[in-house]
């Protein structure tokens, strides 16, 4: 007897039937009274480490639309250069250091086995952690020695403030004192591991790898190149998965009382956090201020500290400005003093600042800007004068005279007038014009561009005294 069996409807008698693949042939209802429902649904994960293949279902509104929502961007670093940048990173060391080249950020640079030592590399800025929704905070960088004993190394996102201090909050990736890999979800000073991981596997030495890890209410995803090894549920008892939802963006490596056999070093290339579902409506602009990108600070890769010309307890001294030079200093912005005896209807160049050029050891980002603003006082009393001072600001050319003019090579100045002070012969110190401010559209400054705030004194030249001046601007680097 044939050992198969037919499917037949017992109404119309109709029979099944299946493709030239064995595929059942499945057409839902197209009409729509005879319509069911269907779930949505989609893999996160096959499996592959877990063992457990991980099916989402979609989420749908009270008023049947489905919820989406669109990463917003909080944090991208890069590591260019030979020095960290020490406007966006901390470093929390004992003996051991943190060093720049090549584009990695390594830990314990010098190689040391010294007991009780350490390094770590910590953003200046906390990463906000959605409950509501989920944040993912991603690390490009790898170990050049295997699991030791004696030694713990970590990273991810995490709260500490010693380089060897207990973690009360975060999530990471852990290379424990017993030499095992681990993934760790710390809630208010309580952890919760994943089992031991195969770190010659998942972690290979001297071989860059993504680390990726999102955390939500539920608790925290581990993945290693877009492949799940670990998911860790908040404990039972928790009112969240983190007690402190701002996070900082950490890496660090030490040893304990006793001594390791080899030196452990971390390397991170690239570090990346991002708002990933139901996020707020996020101004973009905020998430390049918020990791240093506002144009008060420098760019990563050139030497940390500010772009204005402002020295501590110093009121700069008096020189003759011209339109070829940054005679009165560099700087975005800042305090300059400047004689008031040069000639009139002549562009004199107050303040200059070049955007750092495209480079090997820089990444050259446009400035723009959204403002500019400036005051100006009697420094020194005028002798003789009666004058306007006519400000202008001079963006886009590819040297600091104002005198450059627009060929295959070079760039001409571009023209945005401010406004008019004026100063009466013989003003006194003290005297105080008025304030100009101007907004602007995030006019844009390309590397290796210059920005200057220039002017010309128009009337009657002064034969002695000077001016101070007071320049500032708002504006971002992408």
């Amino acid at each position: 007897m044939p050992m198969d069996s037919r499917i037949v409807g017992g109404v119309t008698g109709y029979q099944a039937e299946v493709d030239v693949n064995n595929n059942a042939k499945v057409n839902l209802p197209t009409t729509v009274a005879q319509a069911g429902y269907a779930a949505l649904a989609a893999e996160s994960d096959p499996g592959t480490v877990t063992g457990t293949r991980e099916v989402r279902k979609g989420l749908i509104t009270s008023d049947s639309r489905i919820l989406a929502g669109s990463p917003s961007l909080l944090v991208s670093k890069t590591f260019p250069g030979t020095a960290v940048n020490t406007g966006y990173w901390h470093q929390i060391a004992t003996t051991q250091t943190v060093g720049v080249a090549s584009g990695l950020l390594t830990l314990n640079s010098g190689n040391v086995t010294t007991l009780s030592t350490g390094s770590g590399n910590q953003s200046a800025q906390p990463v906000p952690i959605n409950m509501g929704g989920a944040t993912v905070i991603e690390t490009d960088g790898y170990p050049t020695n295997t699991p030791v004993t004696n030694n713990v190394t970590e990273w991810g996102a995490y709260n500490y403030t010693t380089f060897n201090g207990a973690i009360t909050d975060g999530a990471l990736f852990r290379f424990n004192a017993l030499g095992e890999f681990r993934c760790v979800l710390v809630t208010n000073s309580i952890e919760a591991q994943s089992g031991v991981l195969s770190a010659a596997m998942l972690t290979p030495i001297n071989s860059i790898k993504n680390y990726f890890i999102r955390i939500s209410d539920e608790g925290a995803e581990f993945q290693i190149d877009g492949v799940r090894i670990a998911n860790i549920v908040r404990p039972s008892t928790a009112g969240s998965s983190l007690l402190n939802t701002a996070l900082y963006i950490s890496q660090r490596t030490y040893t304990l009382a006793t001594a390791p056999a080899s030196a452990t070093q971390f390397k991170v290339g690239h570090v990346a956090a991002w708002l990933e579902e139901e996020t707020p409506n996020r101004d973009y602009t905020l998430s390049l201020t918020g990791q240093g990108g506002h144009c008060a600070y420098t760019q990563d890769g050139t030497a940390a500290g500010i772009t204005a010309s402002y020295v501590n307890n110093t009121v700069p001294t008096a020189a003759v400005p011209t339109n070829t030079t940054a005679a009165l200093g560099s700087g975005l912005g800042g305090h300059f003093t400047a004689t008031a005896t040069a000639a009139v209807n002549t562009d004199l160049i107050i303040s200059s600042y070049q955007n750092p050029a495209n480079g090997a050891a820089l990444t050259g980002k446009t400035l723009y800007l959204r403002g500019c603003w400036l005051e100006t006082y009697v420094q020194t009393a005028l002798t003789g004068g009666g004058m306007n001072i006519v400000w202008y600001l001079s963006i886009g050319s590819t040297a600091v005279s104002e005198a450059t003019t627009e060929s295959a090579t070079t760039k001409i100045r571009r023209v945005i007038p401010l406004g008019v002070q004026t100063f009466a012969a013989a003003a006194a110190a003290l005297v105080t014009g008025a304030r100009i401010q101007v907004p602007l559209t995030d006019f844009p400054v390309f590397p290796g561009e210059f920005v200057k705030v220039c002017c010309r004194y128009v009337g009657t030249a002064a034969t002695a005294g000077a001016f101070g001046h007071l320049i500032g601007f708002d504006g971002f680097n992408e």
